[in-house]
């Protein structure tokens, strides 16, 4: 008889239903999961403009081959390789101020003894 009623409790809490965080004191973040469509999520996916695009007009082109093998130094000269990765490296100049000094010359008139100065040609005004 207390087989019986142990049995009859077993068979009454397989029935009830789930607990949830909505009927229980579970914690929200514990709760199951909804499943989803099965595809991956947006942010895996790779997107267009990821990387940057070659430059179209490169001002050098070096091709590196390796001429022993990194891992028993045997010599690569005559095998094929290929190409496995390409980039841009860019390099900006170090920039350099193009600097014109100006003499504006003058001096004192022989004839009327008046002060004189030389006009600064056009574009290369003082400041």
């Amino acid at each position: 008889s207390v087989l019986e009623a142990e049995n009859a409790a077993l068979r009454e809490k397989l029935q009830a239903p789930p607990k949830t965080p909505n009927n229980s004191g579970t914690p929200p973040s514990q709760g199951r999961k909804a499943n989803g469509d099965g595809k991956p999520s947006a942010k895996s996916r790779v997107h267009a403009g990821a990387h940057r695009p070659l430059h179209p007009n490169p001002t050098r082109c070096e091709a590196i081959r390796m001429e022993h093998c990194p891992h028993c130094r045997a010599d690569l000269g005559e095998v094929e390789q290929v190409a496995v990765q390409t980039y841009d490296r860019v390099e900006i100049p170090e920039i350099t101020p193009d600097v014109t000094r100006v003499v504006l010359h003058g001096g004192v008139c022989p004839c009327c003894a008046g002060r004189f100065k030389a006009a600064a040609p056009a574009g290369l005004e003082p400041g």
